[in-house]
C-alpha cells in the first residue's frame, strides 16, 4: 500500500481557490486508485474545498468564513502533526501543496508540483504577499526528487528560470470535477441578467480586468441589453468601475460571491466567459466554462492555448477591441455558437481527475 501524504499549506493559505481545489480533487481521486491511500494528516482546516470532501477527517474551522488570526494559529499546530506523521514513517512519499521550504528536510521522497511561474515573470502584477508564498518555490524544486507542472508552458518556463533540466520536469494535467457542471434541473438563478459576458475570479494585476474594462464598457453602451457579471474577486472598486461609469453603464455591472451550483449557473447561461489574462500556468476557468456548454473567449497567452485548444476564441490582449467582434459573432451566428459549444465539450473531455491520479500514481510508485 502506498501512503501518500499531503501538507496543509495551501489549505490554510486559502479559503477556497484554484490551487486547493485541485489538490481536493486529487486526493479523492487517489483515494479510488488502486494501492493508494492518500494522507491529510493535519488536524485543523478552515478551506472550503478541504471542507466539503471525505477524504479530509480533521475538524473544519470558521464555517467558510475568514476569522482574523485563525491562519497562524492553526499552521503550527498542522506543520506539528505533519512532522509526527513522517518521524513515526506513516507516510511513503510526501506531496507539498505548496512551497514550504521546510519540507526540504523531510526524510521520504518529496514531490512538488509548480502550478504558475507568474511573480517570477510578471513581478510587478502580484502583491507581495503572492510573491512571499512564492518564496520557497525554486529552492523547493531544486530539493525534490520529484517535480510536477501543471503545463507544458509552466515547465519551459521554470526550467528557464530555475536552471532545471527539462527532462526532469512532468506534465500532469488538472482534470475538471463534474460538481462544476449544471444541471437543468436547478434552474436559472431569478438574479442573472437576461444577457451577459461573465468574469470569474481576481481581477486585479496580471488577470487584466483593467486592461478589457474599456473595450467592455464601449461594448456595454453599444449593447443595451448585455450586462457584466463578476464572480468571486470581492467587491467592485471605484476604480474598476470608472470605465463603465464613464460610459453610463455601470448599472449593468454587478459583483456577486458563488457557490459551485451558482457558478455553474454562471457559466451556463452567459453569452461568453471572458478570460483577458495575461499568462497563466493553467487556466482552469477555460474547463469550468467547457464543461458548462459556456463559449470562451480568452487571451492568447501563457498556457491558455495549450489548454483551450480550438475551442475558446482567442485574442491578443494588446489589442482587446477584438472583443467586441467575438462578442458580437457569438450573440448573432447561432451555428457559430454551436460549433463553439462543441469543440468546448469535446476538449474539456480531455481532462479528468481520473487520469491525473493515475499519471501522480505512477509518478509516486517510481519513487518506492
Amino acid at each position: 500500500m502506498l501512503r501518500v501524504a499531503f501538507d496543509d499549506e495551501i489549505f490554510t493559505a486559502q479559503l477556497y481557490g484554484g490551487v486547493s481545489r485541485a489538490f481536493t480533487e486529487l486526493s479523492e481521486a487517489l483515494a479510488e486508485e488502486p494501492g493508494v491511500v492518500p494522507l491529510l494528516p493535519f488536524p485543523f482546516t478552515a478551506n472550503r474545498h478541504l471542507a466539503a470532501s471525505l477524504v479530509f477527517r480533521g475538524r473544519v474551522l470558521g464555517g467558510g468564513r475568514r476569522i482574523p488570526g485563525l491562519r497562524s494559529l492553526m499552521r503550527p499546530i498542522n506543520r506539528r502533526a505533519i512532522a509526527a506523521t513522517l518521524a513515526r514513517s506513516q507516510a511513503d512519499v510526501l506531496h507539498a501543496t505548496w512551497y514550504d521550504p521546510a519540507l526540504a528536510a523531510a526524510e521520504v521522497p518529496l514531490v512538488v508540483t509548480v502550478h504558475d511561474m507568474v511573480p517570477e515573470l510578471m513581478p510587478g502584477s502580484v502583491d507581495g504577499v503572492a510573491k512571499a508564498l512564492h518564496g520557497g518555490k525554486l529552492a523547493l524544486v531544486h530539493r525534490a526528487h520529484r517535480v510536477i507542472a501543471v503545463s507544458a508552458t509552466t515547465a519551459a518556463d521554470l526550467c528557464r528560470l530555475s536552471g532545471l533540466p527539462q527532462d526532469s520536469v512532468r506534465v500532469i494535467y488538472h482534470g475538471i470535477t463534474d460538481r462544476l457542471r449544471w444541471r437543468p434541473v436547478n434552474g436559472r438563478p431569478p438574479d442573472l441578467p437576461g444577457s451577459y459576458l461573465l468574469f470569474v475570479g481576481r481581477r486585479r494585476g496580471y488577470k487584466n480586468f483593467a486592461g478589457v474594462a474599456p473595450t467592455l464598457a464601449h461594448l456595454l453602451r453599444r449593447n443595451v441589453r448585455l450586462h457584466l457579471v463578476c464572480v468571486g474577486g470581492g467587491s467592485l472598486r471605484a476604480k474598476e468601475l470608472e470605465p463603465f461609469v464613464l460610459a453610463g453603464v455601470a448599472r449593468r455591472v454587478r459583483q456577486i460571491d458563488a457557490d459551485d451550483r451558482l457558478l455553474a449557473a454562471c457559466y451556463s447561461h452567459a453569452v461568453a466567459f471572458l478570460f483577458p489574462s495575461l499568462y497563466e500556468g493553467f487556466g482552469m476557468p477555460l474547463l469550468e466554462a467547457m464543461i458548462n456548454r459556456c463559449p470562451v473567449i480568452c487571451s492568447n497567452r501563457g498556457a491558455l492555448v495549450e489548454i483551450g485548444a480550438d475551442a475558446p476564441r482567442y485574442f491578443d490582449p494588446a489589442e482587446p477591441d477584438e472583443i467586441i467582434e467575438l462578442v458580437e459573432e457569438l450573440s448573432r451566428d447561432r451555428a457559430f455558437r454551436s460549433a463553439q459549444v462543441a469543440k468546448s465539450l469535446s476538449r474539456a473531455a480531455d481532462f479528468s481527475w481520473r487520469r491525473a491520479a493515475a499519471a501522480h500514481a505512477a509518478l509516486y510508485r517510481e519513487l518506492v
